[in-house]
């Protein structure tokens, strides 16, 4: 089986896994703890990584299309050329892990403004780090879905700083 990817409404990606899931269609929709600041303190609250998509395991089939049209809130089925497009190896390795909401990636601020990423999902092969905003604890991330680029956020755990 491949990974596909299937553009929804905002707002519905739960509930449209949650109905793939009632037609035995193995869903995925990436979520990340994200570190926020509020009342003076540091909390982590649960986000969607990436609105607006959410990403099935299937054997493709013309019957299996049917089946993802009926479902309320999807809009298309993601491809190139108008066919749907398997995700690459080095996509689908990064997806796997986003099963259970990410946590933030550890980080330590170097000297001369430079940072070293210690664990966590920046990490990934997947990924380039566009910025990273030590104040807010967040990174503007490139990440790689049908070999065309999407910006998100990733929140940090920040080690240390100078």
């Amino acid at each position: 089986m491949k990974w596909y990817v299937l553009q929804v409404m905002t707002g519905m990606e739960d509930q449209i896994r949650k109905q793939l899931a009632h037609k035995g269609i193995h869903a995925s929709v990436p979520h990340e703890m994200r570190v926020l600041r509020s009342g003076g303190k540091w909390l982590q609250r649960e986000y969607i990584l990436i609105p607006s998509y959410v990403f099935v395991q299937i054997d493709y089939t013309a019957a299996l299309f049917y089946v993802l049209k009926e479902t309320s809130g999807i809009i298309k089925l993601l491809g190139n050329g108008g066919q749907p497009s398997p995700l690459s190896p080095n996509e689908e390795d990064w997806i796997i892990t986003w099963e259970n909401p990410l946590e933030p990636s550890t980080v330590r601020f170097v000297e001369m403004g430079g940072y070293q990423v210690i664990s966590g999902p920046l990490t990934g092969q997947n990924i380039k780090i566009l910025k990273i905003d030590r104040h807010r604890r967040r990174a503007k991330v490139e990440i790689s879905i049908l070999g065309k680029p999407k910006i998100t956020y990733l929140s940090l755990e920040v080690l240390k700083e100078f």
